[in-house]
């Protein structure tokens, strides 16, 4: 099959199962007293992206209990019966609302084993839980949205500068006023495989797939791994790289 998008081609050419490469180095990059410091993170940011295409961002301005809140939050809506969850779904090209097991990956050919709440600010009109259903929950998400914009668009200011355009470049497009705005905050809820599943053809909690927008932040729990990346030059070998995920 032929995509549309270059990066969904690619993404079909990645196969299933692969192997492990625990060699490449995962870097740490701390973004504290940002400001003054901007120069010497640009260039670790830079450095990490064109090398290994991933980074771990630590000192990054978010408490842990903001953090820890969304998770609950997230917990709380997967929790709810699927019925309820139905009543917020999903419509195809507006990353705004609940899907089920709905995402193909062009690699394995199959669903992921997941479940996602997408929420997509000028796209949200009732596809909000109500305050019976979830207390706080809308409130918590779009706070925890906006703090997650603002590291967004510091990262980005250094990849512009390193880029040659201005440091402004991609806040001003991503601009949360517009209602063609698209960034998107997803909830996550990946199933447990019980053992007749592990090593099933064809099975996978998310098959291999390129994170083609702009930048990706993803909050990891300690202890919580599955996490593997592979540099975009190195594709075709498909030996993937395991990251230890950190609550920080």
């Amino acid at each position: 099959m032929n995509y549309a998008l270059t990066e969904l081609d690619r993404e079909s050419r990645m196969g299933g199962l692969g192997t492990e490469n625990s060699d490449r180095e995962v870097r740490t990059i701390s973004i504290a007293d940002f400001t003054h410091r901007f120069e010497e993170i640009a260039d670790q940011l830079w450095s990490a992206a064109t090398d290994i295409g991933f980074f771990q961002v630590v000192d990054h301005g978010i408490d842990m209990a903001e953090v820890n809140q969304a998770f609950t939050m997230a917990e709380a809506f997967f929790a709810l019966p699927a019925e309820v969850k139905q009543q917020y779904p999903l419509k195809k090209g507006t990353n705004a609302g609940w899907e089920y097991k709905s995402q193909v990956r062009p690699s394995v050919g199959t669903a992921d084993e997941k479940e996602s709440y997408q929420y997509t600010r000028p796209r949200m009109s009732e596809l909000w839980p109500s305050e019976e259903e979830i207390t706080g929950f809308r409130s918590t998400i779009e706070a925890f949205e906006r703090k997650c914009w603002s590291i967004a668009m510091d990262l980005l200011s250094c990849f512009a500068v390193r880029l040659g355009v201005d440091r402004d470049f991609f806040t001003r497009a991503h601009d949360p006023e517009s209602p063609n705005y698209q960034s998107t905050l997803r909830l996550l809820h990946y199933y447990p495989f019980p053992e007749d599943m592990l090593g099933v053809d064809g099975v996978w909690r998310a098959g291999a797939h390129t994170d083609f927008d702009a930048l990706t932040l993803l909050f990891q729990r300690a202890g919580q791994g599955g996490l593997q990346v592979l540099p975009g030059a190195e594709a075709q070998g498909q030996a993937w790289t395991p990251v230890e995920p950190a609550d920080d």
